[in-house]
């Protein structure tokens, strides 16, 4: 609980400008949540609660509202698809319930880009995404300029399991500008990515994840379904870069702006087979 500050200054020993000055003024403070205690420390802790609150809000509501658009978007695409069924039936004098239901062919990205989720956050994600029906259809997942990391308990390798086991569809994953899953973070990523059937692409730009998590990427049993994986500016450097380049040649490993000389990125670029 918390009760707003108030200031009362005495208004007829001021001028017409002093006045209305002073009323901003009120205005404003009135407008600061405080602990009633009136000390910094003390306000501070109030105003992080409210924001945390408001935080946890916000992403729940981000949650919702992209379940209700990606499921709208999902039955217009089935009722499309049936729509055109029945034409073809018609024109081919098939009978359409003589035939089994096909599974629909939509294909589906969910996007929670910019929307301050963090680790603790993805449990509501999960929660959320069982309900839904399109989970077959989806085979997009943007998590991008998050917040998302590891944590002590573990909510970010308890996302990725239900990744693996409810998304089978799933071919790409955008975890670009998640500044704090650091190389941590990645040794959680790796037993995701070496269970995972379907996992085509991975974006891992600005994720500060360095040579350590470079080096769990590079010892990781990579899966065959994996074609691109995205590690650029990452403060990586080449001894772990050019592992990985030799034992996945069939993965193209993006590596842009990372801690490299000019004659170190050259030598990846060969190591690639690239001709310069």
């Amino acid at each position: 609980h918390f009760r707003f500050k108030t200031s009362t200054t005495n208004t007829n020993e001021m001028n017409d400008g002093d006045k209305s000055a002073a009323r901003g003024v009120s205005y404003t403070e009135s407008q600061l949540p405080s602990s009633g205690k009136l000390t910094v420390k003390t306000d501070r802790v109030v105003i992080q609660e409210m924001e945390q609150k408001l935080s946890a809000a916000y992403v729940l509501f981000a949650i919702l509202s992209q379940c209700t658009l990606v499921r709208i978007i999902a039955a217009e695409e089935t009722q499309e698809e049936m729509k055109q069924d029945n034409v073809s039936a018609r024109e081919s004098g098939r009978s359409k319930k003589s035939e089994p239901a096909k599974e629909s062919q939509t294909r589906l990205a969910f996007t929670l880009r910019g929307k301050q989720v963090r680790a603790r956050d993805l449990i509501k994600l999960s929660g959320n995404l069982k309900r839904m029906p399109f989970l077959p259809q989806l085979v997009v997942l943007d998590l991008s300029c998050n917040l998302i990391g590891p944590t002590n308990h573990g909510d970010l390798e308890d996302f990725l399991q239900f990744a693996n086991s409810m998304l089978p569809q799933l071919h790409t994953l955008k975890l670009s500008e998640n500044p704090t899953m650091g190389s941590q973070g990645i040794g959680e990523l790796v037993d995701y990515i070496e269970d995972s059937t379907s996992l085509r692409n991975l974006e891992l730009r600005l994720c500060d994840i360095g040579g350590e998590g470079m080096k769990k990427l590079a010892n990781m049993k990579t899966p065959s379904t994996l074609e691109v994986l995205d590690v650029s500016f990452n403060r990586i450097g080449i001894k772990y870069v050019l592992k990985f380049i030799k034992d996945n040649r069939a993965c193209q490993l993006l590596y842009n702006n990372n801690k490299m000389t000019a004659a170190e990125f050259q030598q990846a670029r060969v190591s690639e087979g690239v001709s310069l």
